[in-house]
């Protein structure tokens, strides 16, 4: 398949089907049988037939969406322009039949008559996943991370809903709410008492001599005086005010040591509003003795305290919470206000527990008796509801970096969005019950759905509290596993924006596996979901894959535990265990990857 010179150039799109758990991936790669490598060649074979000794160009290809080794496509989209001599024969789905194996199933190849990337012009994929409901079964007593399982029913006994409180999360945010209502109340008070003022001022002011008792415009004051502040109007001026909300919630945070304080040490703090934003200056002057007093057209601010003061009041509460903040970003002016010498406060160091070692656990081969048991798991009813939750959460735009492999929270390319995700019934094949799982998003990255997959088959069979599955969207780091790739199948990939201008342009030759849909849900059914079934029936693939997550759980304790919080990670395998492992990686790839050339030897 190499250069083609002034050969004119045919754009092609093959309409096709593979099973996936005979190749080592999509793409092709020198020295491995993949699917595309075998699609190619089967290709460049049929249009290099008329003249052998001319080298068939294949170029541009792109897919719609890659799959590794051991996923499948139920429907896949391979577009390429094949550079050949104007008589060359191009290729059908009954030329290619006899050069493909049984994995592979071409529906159609579309000649095409204007641009067209398989990748680029795609508008959505769907992706199936399927698993076994006995994957969710609870994971032995000898892990790291069991612990008694909570029902939906206990649940809601430990933390009955109360229909009159709004929604989780909301009770900031209705405490902020409530003291911007009660600020503006107040400060609508001070305007209307400003204005009063004001008009009874200017009413002596037409009449007569001025008043001593009115206080003059707060510009003449500034200005006969500016060293020396405004003294506050006297308490009988104005009746007392109830006290802010600010106040209310500040005295709630500070009322424990304020009980301890003595009276007689008290000293005055005035703590002043600035303007409003329509320009009417309001605020509160409190004193030691609790009592809060209005006062209009005073826009200072005043904290006093004395040298040496016990460790309380608003400063000492602002330097606590600034020293229990990290010292990798010190501020000068937040560095100022912890004070020096005797009354400065101590920086709190985090503390870092020390790292641990473990070896994996070494659990006993399944016995005979014990798999047919497994195969008898029926899924239960709180483990519908939880895997319903679970899914409802993964719905929407989230980042996902932590599903995406050296993936970076700040990497904007990690949002994306998905545009739904559902699941099935339980269905019995075989003896063994499954769960059909459809994701529909513009864009996946690889290993994404199969770590969504194993998400939440790991916070359902550990009992973890479903809030992980958010909190995985934060900043926090995580590792999340992989499912097995023999559950994981393209199930369509969607094409309506292309479709709809080829209409507009009267133009026959669109991207539609409608009219094969026979042939496609026949080749789902049989090559594919019997496929899976059967050979999860006979290997136990995610029995083994559950099995090696519960040896190392204690990888996982750091987000998977009771609380479902994500703590710094101080897990680790040991060094020998790590290369024992690696060694077994190794042989065992190097064996199935002997397997598939001596077959294909077989066969040549």
């Amino acid at each position: 398949m190499g250069e083609s010179s002034n050969a004119p150039s045919k754009r092609l799109a093959v309409l096709y089907a593979y099973n996936g758990s005979l190749f080592q991936g999509l793409e092709r790669s020198k020295g491995l049988k993949t699917i595309e490598g075998v699609l190619l060649s089967a290709i460049a074979t049929i249009v290099g037939a008329d003249d052998p000794t001319k080298r068939v160009s294949l170029v541009n290809i792109s897919r719609a969406s890659t799959t590794e080794a051991g996923e499948h496509a139920a429907r896949q989209v391979l577009s390429l322009e094949v550079a050949a001599s104007e008589n060359a024969p191009m290729p059908t789905p009954e030329s290619l039949a006899p050069l493909l194996p049984d994995g592979i199933k071409v529906f159609d190849i579309v000649q095409l008559n204007t641009s067209f990337s398989a990748r680029r012009t795609c508008d959505t994929r769907t992706y199936e996943y399927l698993i076994p409901t006995y994957v969710l079964a609870p994971p032995p007593p000898e892990t790291h991370y069991s612990y008694a399982p909570l029902s939906d029913t206990e649940f809601e006994e430990l933390w009955p809903v109360n229909e009159n409180l709004g929604p989780p999360g909301g009770l900031f945010k209705t405490i902020k709410r409530g003291m911007s209502i009660k600020r503006n109340k107040s400060q609508a008070r001070s305007m209307s008492r400003a204005k009063s003022v004001n008009r009874k001022a200017s009413r002596k002011d037409a009449s007569g001599p001025p008043d001593d008792t009115v206080a003059p415009p707060k510009l003449e004051r500034s200005m006969s005086s500016p060293s020396l502040p405004s003294p506050p109007p006297s308490p009988s001026s104005h009746p007392a005010e109830k006290k802010s909300g600010f106040r209310k919630f500040f005295e709630t945070l500070t009322r424990g040591r304020s009980k301890t304080r003595n009276v007689e040490e008290e000293v005055p703090v005035t703590i002043a509003r600035s303007k409003s934003r329509k320009g009417q200056a309001g605020g509160v002057q409190m004193t030691a003795s609790g009592s809060a007093q209005s006062f209009s057209n005073d826009v200072s601010y005043s904290t006093s305290s004395p040298e040496k003061e016990d460790d309380f009041g608003f400063i000492a509460t602002l330097r606590r919470s600034v020293s229990r903040k990290s010292t990798r970003r010190r501020d000068p002016e937040i560095a100022s206000l912890r004070g020096s010498g005797e009354d400065a406060v101590e920086e709190e160091k985090p503390e870092t527990a020390e790292p641990q070692y473990f070896d994996p656990l070494n659990f006993p081969p399944p016995t005979e008796e014990e798999l047919s048991l497994t195969r008898q798991y029926r899924i239960t009813e709180d483990q519908v509801k939880a895997m319903n939750h679970i899914l409802a959460m993964y719905n929407g735009t989230h980042n996902w970096h932590n599903y995406i492999p050296g993936a970076k929270y700040e990497d904007s390319r990690c949002y994306m969005r998905i545009i739904n995700i559902e699941c099935s019934a339980p269905e019995v094949h075989f003896g063994m019950e499954w769960l059909r799982f459809k994701v529909q998003a513009k864009a996946f990255a690889r290993y994404q759905v199969r770590k969504m997959m194993a998400m939440a088959i790991m916070v359902i069979r550990t009992n973890t509290p479903r809030s992980i599955v958010a909190n995985s969207f934060g900043y926090a780091k995580i590792e999340i596993p992989e499912a097995p790739a023999m559950g994981l199948i393209l199930d369509e990939p969607h094409y309506d924006t292309f479709n709809s201008d080829c209409e507009r342009r009267s133009d026959p030759k669109g991207i539609h596996f409608d009219k094969y849909l026979p042939a496609v849900t026949e080749f789902r059914h049989h090559s594919l979901h019997d496929s899976v079934y059967r050979a999860e029936l006979e290997s136990m693939k995610f029995n083994e894959w559950a099995r090696n997550l519960d040896a190392y759980s204690f990888l996982y304790t750091y987000y998977l535990n009771e609380r479902g919080v994500i703590k710094p990670n101080t897990n680790y395998v040991t060094k020998a265990a790590i290369e024992q492992e690696r060694a077994a990686a190794e042989a065992a790839k190097q064996g199935v990857a002997d397997g598939l050339f001596v077959k294909e030897e077989a066969k040549a």
